[in-house]
């Protein structure tokens, strides 16, 4: 199909580079800050693959971004297919986008084994998480392999980037996009915050021990703290709220909207639908996205549905060793609109003193 998106030119050079990285290297890290369009240049890549009749997996835990409509994939007139809880079968299409989980628990059978086999061309979304890991010893020899994520960093215990990638490709830094006018600027604010002394670090997860720091993080004089300075430094702008647990999140929407400012919460996973403050998550989402209330609570950073580009408020009511989870929080803010070119981070989690600021240049490395 005719292509209706036009690549901006930095967009154009990082798609050249990746293809003169991927004919040389076979396996390549592409590392691009969010907000750069990622998405938009993998899948005019998978578009140029599937003009070739080569088959494209593309692992995703946000198949959501490629499937809305009028979003890239759609613009480049790809035909995609998903493998997700939904669809039992084996796709037939040469495109196709699967959930890294439910990809790992089908590959268990031999047929599908056999099936991943044989994609020529393998696109990881957010590989600096360990979810896709297990891809690995099922992509061919002569298979393309192309990562992509804004932080490709990872801590002692996880396996190596470098095991799994021969090059890395850097395109524009967070301050090219603000002076070229595609992201907003930020400015921080180092706002009251619990104590973060005696944490442990779960192994698991590599972050700290949540349910530690939601004790920290559960009281009411941080309920009262936060929105004060909400009120002093940004009074009744949009906001998003992340908190680290459901009592916290239902709690600092309560006292929200005792002190006069609106809020609504969304919690992952199942919960009490017609409780005061929420309701079903879509419509939570869609009254946020019309500005019918003024600060949106949540948990668990990375749910899908909050890329509102008029989010003018950040506030990080949690703590974490996690670059990607501080960036991806932050970055809610970076969007720009018509009348929006700054955002605020009120940083209730001393995040910014571990991370530096939103624009900060970072480096990164295959191997750590």
């Amino acid at each position: 199909g005719g292509s209706m998106i036009e690549l901006r030119t930095y967009q154009q050079r990082a798609v050249e580079e990746i293809r003169t990285a991927l004919n040389r290297y076979r396996r390549v890290l592409f590392c691009a800050p969010c907000g750069m369009g990622k998405t938009i240049c993998f899948s005019y890549i998978a578009s140029k693959q599937d003009a070739l009749e080569r088959k494209v997996l593309i692992i995703s835990n946000r198949c959501e971004i490629l499937e809305q409509n009028g979003g890239a994939m759609q613009s480049f007139g790809i035909d995609l297919e998903y493998i997700n809880p939904k669809n039992r079968k084996i796709p037939t299409k040469r495109i196709v986008c699967a959930m890294a989980q439910t990809l790992r628990r089908r590959m268990q059978n031999p047929e599908w084994e056999e099936y991943v086999r044989g994609f020529d061309f393998f696109i990881i979304d957010e590989c600096h998480s360990c979810d896709s890991d297990f891809i690995h010893p099922y992509i061919g020899r002569h298979a393309f392999l192309l990562g992509c994520s804004a932080t490709p960093s990872r801590r002692s215990h996880q396996a190596q980037l470098g095991f799994f990638y021969k090059a890395m490709v850097v395109s524009v830094s967070v301050k090219e996009l603000i002076s070229l006018g595609y992201l907003s600027k930020s400015h921080h604010y180092s706002i009251i915050a619990p104590s973060l002394d005696g944490l442990n670090i779960d192994s698991g997860t590599g972050d700290y021990n949540r349910k530690q720091l939601a004790a920290r993080y559960e009281s009411k004089k941080l309920y009262t703290g936060i929105v004060n300075e909400y009120l002093r430094i940004t009074p009744h702008k949009k906001a998003i709220c992340f908190c680290v647990s459901a009592k916290q999140a239902i709690e600092m929407t309560k006292e929200f909207n005792d002190r006069g400012v609106s809020a609504r919460y969304v919690l992952s996973g199942s919960f009490d639908e017609d409780a005061t403050y929420s309701g079903k998550r879509d419509e939570v989402f869609e009254a946020f996205k019309n500005n019918e209330f003024e600060v949106l609570v949540n948990v668990s950073v990375c749910t899908a549905g909050f890329d509102q580009r008029d989010i003018e408020v950040v506030i990080l009511n949690f703590a974490t060793v996690s670059l990607s989870k501080y960036l991806q929080a932050v970055g809610r803010g970076s969007r720009i609109t018509d009348t929006k070119h700054d955002f605020y981070v009120l940083d209730a989690g001393c995040n910014v003193s571990k991370f530096g600021v939103y624009e900060a240049d970072r480096t990164f490395c295959l191997w750590h």
